[in-house]
């Protein structure tokens, strides 16, 4: 039995559309799964660089405040000694800030007040903290605080819960923290 011209012109087209089906299923369909899973590597990368620059930035904003009051204290009458302490004081309750993933909105000392019998040794520093968090790293953020090894008092907390940012809650928190004075 021949075949004519026209059933080779069908066959070899038959058995090039084959070809190309089986280049389709087994090679072109896996490879654009995985560009899509790659894509999707690809954008969660971008979100965790861009959580990092939102990080980066807040801590640079804090360093730039800690600068600002160290710049403020040493202008005051009789700062010069607490202008070295109250940096410190500073850094040391936003350290677990970053490490709890608590947004910082601000901090800042408030007037220095002499402490009494005392007054020569040690000098307390209010210190107002305002953060953004859950109440869970609200309360890990406590018992870090409590584990500083410099003198701290929490003097009040205000929580106002805010439609807008929860599961966040808006906290102030007024602290009473001990730096060494002038005899100290």
């Amino acid at each position: 039995m021949q075949i004519g011209t026209k059933e080779r012109i069908a066959i070899n087209l038959a058995g090039c559309l084959f070809i190309l089906l089986v280049l389709y299923l087994f090679v072109y369909i896996p490879k654009q799964k995985q560009m899509r899973l790659l894509q999707d590597e690809v954008r969660a990368s971008r979100l965790k660089l861009e959580e990092a620059g939102g990080a980066v930035n807040q801590v640079s904003a804090l360093e730039k405040e800690v600068k600002a009051i160290q710049k403020e204290m040493s202008e005051t009458e009789g700062g010069s000694h607490l202008a070295r302490g109250i940096p410190q004081v500073l850094e040391a309750l936003t350290q677990g800030t970053a490490r709890l993933d608590i947004e910082v909105i601000s901090i800042g000392p408030l007037k220095p007040e002499k402490t009494g019998a005392v007054e020569a040794a040690m000098e307390r520093v209010p210190v107002e903290m305002r953060i953004s968090c859950p109440y869970r790293q609200l309360a890990e953020y406590i018992g870090f605080i409590k584990s500083l090894p410099i003198l701290v008092g929490i003097n009040s907390i205000n929580i106002e819960r805010n439609i807008e940012t929860l599961p966040n809650l808006d906290i102030l928190l007024l602290l009473d923290t001990f730096v060494k004075g002038e005899g100290g």
